[in-house]
């Protein structure tokens, strides 16, 4: 029942309207091609960028054990840090 009660904060009414009982819903707002740009270049760095040079240069230093342990250990790393500070996990991570 909850879910037929629109929200008052994003609806607004006009004079005629509050005489009617009708309301009207506000737009809202879409986010800019720049924003999206930037959440996944941030997401792309996090989640596959940094763990594959973090492989590699550890795959060419240390050996293919440690190297998985180092990648594996900062993918899980940005999980937790993600989950400790209340954000979902990227799609990416996971």
């Amino acid at each position: 029942m909850a879910l037929l009660v629109p929200a008052p904060a994003t609806l607004r009414r006009s004079q005629t309207e509050r005489e009617q009982g009708h309301l009207t819903p506000l737009p809202t707002p879409h986010p800019t091609l720049g924003a999206i740009l930037r959440r996944v270049g941030a997401n792309l760095l996090v989640a596959c960028a940094v763990p594959a040079a973090l492989f590699y240069s550890c795959y060419v230093t240390f050996g293919v054990w440690p190297a998985m342990v180092a990648a594996l250990g900062w993918s899980y790393g940005a999980i937790a840090f993600r989950a400790l500070t209340g954000r979902r996990a990227s799609g990416m991570c996971c």
